[in-house]
C-alpha cells in the first residue's frame, strides 16, 4: 500500500483475507506500470463502464493482451478472481512488462488435475519461477479466491 498500488478498503484497513476482484487486480498491475489512464477510455467489454475506477486499467490490460475477458463481451470486473485466473493474468502481465523470471521452484501440486487446461501453463510457469506457491497441504487450490494478501505476496516475489 505504501507505493500506492493497492487502495485500502476504508478506515485505514487492508482486509488481507478478502478475495481480490478482477477489476482490482488489473488496477494494481496498471498502477505498477504507471499507465496513462487518459489513453484507455474505450472498452470492448459491455460490463466495464467509463467512470469506474478500474475502467482504464481493464481497457489497458485488454489492449495489451493481458486479459481477454470471460466471453460474451464481458470482463466481470467485480467477480473475485480465482487462483488460476490470477496465474494466467500474471503470466501475461510479466511478458507485457518485460519482467524476466528465474526457474527453480516446484511446479508439482497434489491437485494439478483440477487446474483448468487454459491455466496449466501459467500456473506451472509461475510456480517454477517461485512467484506462486501452493497451499500448506501441497495443493494449488485453483478455484479458490486469490486474496489481497496473496496478491501482495506475489508482487513482492516478483519485485523484491
Amino acid at each position: 500500500m505504501s507505493k500506492g498500488y493497492f487502495e485500502g478498503v476504508g478506515d485505514n484497513k487492508f482486509d488481507p483475507d478478502r478475495g481480490m476482484t478482477r477489476g482490482e487486480f488489473v488496477t494494481v498491475l496498471g498502477r505498477i506500470q504507471k499507465i496513462d489512464k487518459s489513453k484507455y477510455q474505450n472498452s470492448k467489454f459491455s460490463d466495464v463502464k467509463q467512470g469506474e475506477f478500474y475502467a482504464p486499467y481493464v481497457n489497458w490490460a485488454s489492449e495489451t493482451g493481458i486479459v481477454n475477458g470471460v466471453g460474451n463481451d464481458k470482463f466481470n470486473p467485480n467477480d473475485v478472481m480465482t487462483r488460476e485466473q490470477m496465474a494466467v493474468i500474471m503470466a501475461r502481465y510479466l511478458k507485457v512488462a518485460g519482467v524476466t523470471v528465474q526457474n527453480g521452484g516446484n511446479s508439482e501440486f497434489k491437485d494439478s488435475a483440477k487446474i483448468s487446461s487454459w491455466a496449466k501453463d501459467a500456473v506451472e510457469e509461475l510456480a517454477k519461477a517461485k512467484i506462486v506457491n501452493g497451499m500448506e497441504d501441497g495443493t494449488f487450490s485453483p478455484k479458490t479466491p486469490f486474496t489481497r494478501a496473496q496478491v501482495a505476496q506475489v508482487l513482492y516475489n516478483i519485485y523484491k
